[in-house]
């Protein structure tokens, strides 16, 4: 037990950060009126107050406990700050797509000629190509006149209207749940 109370140890910043990030998150759901911030620098600061009461005690000066408490804690403090935010993340949803850094880095295409901005022509059309078009234009129309006949058909004769839907019941209102984790 001595030793996980070392202020030299980094695994008692570690456990201490993922403890205070606990701790803030439960107390920011439960009152959001709290600036998470500096929540998370209060406790972890009282955290790493526990270096004051080390076995180091009769052979460390004060000024050195000091700075280990100012450096344990803001050890502390960026643990609990990245546990957060990945648990956050991971909470949140599937992450956005964000290419790969040596996609960065490598060339966007590759080009086998260079583009050209000459105008090609077309070749004119063939007799039989011609005949095809003004066949198929010739169809197209008959089948425009058709519709149009049944439109102005129905419009004449209209079919009685169906009575409109019943509205949809209101669904429940749920009250907004805020999420445990969250970025500070």
């Amino acid at each position: 037990m001595n030793e996980f109370l070392n202020p030299k140890s980094m695994l008692t910043p570690g456990v201490a950060g993922s403890l205070m990030m606990f701790l803030v998150n439960g107390i920011g759901v439960q009152f959001p009126e709290l600036p998470i911030r500096y929540l998370a620098l209060f406790l972890s600061f009282l955290i790493g107050s526990i270096v004051w009461f080390s076995d180091v005690r009769g052979r460390a000066p004060m000024a050195q406990k000091g700075i280990y408490w100012v450096l344990n804690s803001l050890v502390i403090f960026v643990v609990g700050f990245g546990t957060a935010n990945l648990a956050a993340d991971a909470s949140s949803g599937p992450p956005p797509a964000t290419p790969h850094a040596l996609q960065l880095l490598s060339p966007r295409s590759a080009y086998a000629e260079p583009t050209t901005t000459a105008t090609r022509t077309a070749a004119s059309p063939t007799q039989a190509q011609v005949q095809t078009l003004t066949d198929k234009l010739a169809r197209e129309r008959a089948e425009n006149e058709r519709l149009k006949r049944e439109l102005e058909a129905a419009q004449r004769n209209p079919a009685p209207t169906p009575p409109p839907p019943a509205p949809a019941p209101e669904p429940e209102k749920k009250p907004k749940q805020l999420p445990f984790f969250k970025r500070w």
